[in-house]
């Protein structure tokens, strides 16, 4: 639901952020600096044009890092298969060993290295990949949309410390068909 105008999302992960119209108007209507969103009256909110504090935020947080992205899925192992196994604290089968590449103009194209868990996606993921594997490529390339969150994944080597991103895979679909000259993906 959009917390300015009240209207629902057509998506449950929009939930908590405002509407196409009210985010337009937002830019398009100068507001009074004391002005916040009317999600709680009652409540303090910060002073700032459309923020408010986390305290104050009208959804669940379940939606707070969630990116819904069009892009490639590939592997990032010499031999092409991505690496699967089961959590040794959880018991739950994993897949790392990808990397999602964003949708962009100009091959301006942000990736990011991916991990999905859970018997069913895991199922999901391999079976689009092995669609995806060409004769003569060394690794699966195709193009999906997915629903994930973004984590760090800090570690230490040699001693330093190495600060990183990386997706958690929730949910994929069939993307929707590329226009033409809007992109081009690099060959790998």
């Amino acid at each position: 639901m959009c917390p300015n105008c009240k209207r629902e999302h057509k998506h449950k992960v929009l939930d908590g952020t405002l509407c196409n119209e009210c985010w337009d108007l937002s830019f398009s209507v100068p507001l009074p600096p004391w002005v916040s969103w009317p999600a709680d009256k009652n409540k303090k909110m910060d002073k700032r044009k459309g923020a408010t504090m986390l305290a104050n935020y009208p959804s669940s947080l379940d939606n707070v890092n969630t990116i819904v992205a069009t892009g490639a899925l590939t592997t990032l192992t010499r031999d092409g298969n991505p690496n699967i196994g089961v959590a040794s604290k959880t018991g739950d089968k994993f897949m790392n060993g990808l990397k999602f590449i964003f949708d962009g103009r100009d091959n301006k194209q942000a990736n990011l290295n991916c991990v999905a868990y859970g018997e069913e996606l895991v199922s999901q993921i391999d079976e689009f990949l092995k669609a995806n594997h060409s004769e003569g490529k060394n690794r699966p390339f195709g193009r999906l949309m997915v629903e994930c969150k973004v984590q760090a994944n800090n570690y230490e080597k040699n001693g330093q410390k190495v600060y990183q991103n990386e997706l958690v895979i929730k949910n994929i679909w069939n993307a929707p068909s590329k226009a033409e000259d809007a992109f081009t993906y690099e060959e790998e």
